[in-house]
């Protein structure tokens, strides 16, 4: 599992904890925050192909409003992923929250 904080223009934006299979345990923390993960994920012949994503809405905790420079109780946005290669099987397992107030979602809807 890696845990990071996420910056945007020097503010923390997001708080990240992300599972991998453990083909991926050498994945260091400077590497996720040079290169990313999917990029890395690439780099290794691996290339995710759908995610599944939850998005909510939920108010922040002690933990989240401290890494976030927010206060407790403001409102973040919370996404579960999971991201799967071509052959259908899991590579990342995603839980973040952002700072409602830096992130925006837009969504694209067609008919079928």
């Amino acid at each position: 599992m890696w845990n990071g904080c996420g910056l945007a223009e020097g503010r923390p934006l997001a708080v990240m904890h992300n599972w991998l299979p453990p083909t991926y345990a050498d994945v260091s923390k400077e590497q996720l925050v040079g290169d990313g993960l999917y990029r890395i994920l690439r780099s290794r012949g691996v290339q995710p192909q759908v995610a599944k994503q939850r998005i909510t809405a939920r108010s922040a905790n002690q933990r989240e409003a401290r890494l976030l420079k927010i206060r407790r109780g403001q409102p973040l946005i919370a996404m579960q992923r999971t991201a799967y290669d071509a052959d259908g099987q899991a590579i990342e397992f995603g839980d973040h929250v952002y700072r409602a107030d830096g992130y925006a979602i837009e969504v694209t809807v067609f008919d079928r």
